[in-house]
């Protein structure tokens, strides 16, 4: 685990994993309009790429989802691809992201329409 970096913000956290990668923590309270369900969410992204202004869009998560699953993932860290093991975020890096994200006014993911269903996955 590192320390917070010059460019870590408000909406934005960065931090290296255990793994040597530079990582950004974007955290979004604006669903996508194609998703079925919105709330507030947190992509990660490498920033050794420039593929976009955070960097290479590696995976993201409803906040609710990692705040729910707090115990374990601060114990054995998150995949975010499986296929690829440097993108991981070791645990206590997810201690970090947590504790971010707890700080923040997040929304609870629900369904955009009022048709039933289950969870997202």
């Amino acid at each position: 685990m590192t320390a917070p970096s010059d460019n870590s913000t408000a909406d934005r956290l960065s931090f290296r994993s255990d793994t040597g990668v530079p990582f950004a923590a974007v955290y979004s309270d604006d669903a996508e309009p194609h998703r079925e369900y919105e709330g507030s969410m947190v992509s990660f992204y490498d920033t050794r790429f420039a593929f976009t202004a955070h960097g290479q869009f590696v995976a993201d998560y409803y906040v609710e989802t990692l705040i729910e699953d707090e115990a374990e993932l601060c114990n054995r860290g998150l995949a975010l691809v499986g296929y690829v093991p440097e993108w991981s975020i070791d645990p206590g890096n997810m201690v970090r992201v947590i504790s971010w994200l707890k700080a923040k006014p997040w929304r609870a993911f629900q369904r955009r329409h009022a048709t039933a269903g289950t969870r997202p996955s």
